[in-house]
């Protein structure tokens, strides 16, 4: 280290600097830095993923936001409504993953029957794996994140190119032409219905957040890679939207199709490329990709699980957190007058318009959330995402009045400046 600094001063003092930043900010938060900050800008980036640097994220939010009041029960709630979608989210791309592969078996090989035990194996199998890389492969984690960066640039490419060349393509039809397959009254309240499923795609976004507390100069680097992402995303994924659009071809048969192969996009590769070698190569990019988000999500996930624990808030909470150097005190968050500017931050009114659009946006998309794809509802169609939100949060506030109200104070001060 001696021979480092002599040599190299100005970069030892500058990397000096941002780290005694980061730990203040975080200091700042009541939170005691214990893990090494091995994220940079690029790394942090392959999350695709706020402005506060730590692992808590909104709960830590609501927590100093909230009136001091109810900052304490709102705040324990929207830990368990993170905590428990974080889980889920984690549970259905490992499944998922298994599924997609069961499918891509399928175009290459049209005798084989998929079972539903075995996409819980390949589930259980991608699992596995992710938890191995988040535990024995930690240290190259940060790594792991760059280079799903860098695949997921060129799996765009390596999917588009053949698919725009070799497929039939529609006129600009597609531009101008919606359908309400779901019988509802209007074609504007169709479009509303359909318009959540957008939501997911920007889920990574909020997955860094909860890997602030080990990123290099996270006040500064998070919220730049939050708008590059959604810039590199959202272009990348309105491209391929509308090259996939205009490579569809009969809308009836891609949705026929997804009885045959379980998805629809399969159908689109393999009547594209006329190959069903390619159709399944293409199918493997995203596949790995789904892989490499996965790992993401645990890392995540893991980190959010600690945090919640970290707070005294989930059972087990003391076994969740062991190895961790316990806190000296818990203390409830004061309210917004500890809310602090950043070093980076959309100023004035453009600052205030971006606030509003976003709270309105989340609004209306957590309303048609809760809405079913069609008029006609069984028990198959039926969307149980109201149940499940609402299950989740009336077994927050009974764990809360049960025990949550006798431990859990807010988000644990472990730090006081």
């Amino acid at each position: 280290m001696e021979l480092e600094t002599q040599k190299n001063p100005e970069t030892f003092s500058s990397t000096v600097e941002v780290y005694s930043r980061d730990d203040r900010d975080l200091m700042r938060l009541g939170k005691k830095p214990v893990l090494k900050r091995n994220f940079g800008f690029m790394q942090i980036l392959g999350f695709s993923c706020t402005v506060l640097v730590t692992w808590e994220g909104i709960l830590h939010w609501v927590a100093m936001l909230a009136p001091r009041s109810y900052s304490k029960f709102l705040s324990f709630i929207t830990g368990w409504v993170t905590l428990i979608g974080w889980q889920a989210t984690t549970a259905s791309s490992a499944y998922l993953g298994g599924t997609i592969l069961q499918s891509t078996v399928l175009l290459v090989k049209s005798d084989y029957s998929p079972k539903p035990y075995q996409a819980m194996l390949l589930g259980w199998a991608l699992l596995v794996f992710s938890v191995t890389i988040n535990t024995v492969g930690s240290k190259t984690l940060a790594y792991f994140e760059g280079l799903i960066l860098i695949i997921h640039v060129l799996g765009f490419f390596a999917i588009m190119v053949p698919l725009v060349y070799l497929s039939d393509h529609s006129d600009a039809s597609i531009f101008t032409t919606f359908v309400n397959s779901g019988g509802w009254s209007t074609q504007a309240l169709s479009f509303m219905v359909g318009l959540p499923s957008s939501v997911f795609a920007l889920i990574g976004v909020d997955s860094c957040v909860h890997m602030a507390e080990e990123v290099k100069n996270a006040t500064r680097v998070v919220p730049r890679v939050i708008q590059i992402s959604v810039l590199l995303n959202g272009t990348l994924g309105l491209a391929m939207l509308v090259a996939y659009l205009f490579c569809l071809g009969n809308l009836d048969d891609v949705v026929e199709s997804s009885a045959t192969f379980g998805y629809a996009y399969l159908y689109v590769f393999l009547k594209g490329t006329g190959s069903a070698a390619g159709a399944a190569a293409m199918a493997l990019i995203m596949w790995a990709l789904g892989v490499c988000c996965l790992v993401s999500l645990m890392a995540a996930t893991s980190r959010q699980l600690w945090s919640f624990a970290r707070d005294n808030a989930v059972p087990f909470a003391t076994q969740v957190t062991k190895g961790i150097d316990p806190y000296n005190e818990r203390a409830t968050v004061v309210g917004p007058e500890t809310l602090r500017w950043g070093p980076w931050k959309v100023p004035g009114a453009l600052g205030t318009a971006n606030n509003l659009f976003a709270c309105v946006y989340l609004i209306v998309m957590w309303f048609f959330s809760f809405w079913p794809a069609s008029v006609k509802v069984n028990a198959e169609s039926m969307n149980f995402s109201s149940v499940t939100f609402g299950g989740t949060v009336l077994l927050a506030m009974l764990w809360y009045f049960i025990y949550g109200r006798k431990t859990y104070v807010g988000p644990t001060v472990e730090v006081e400046l």
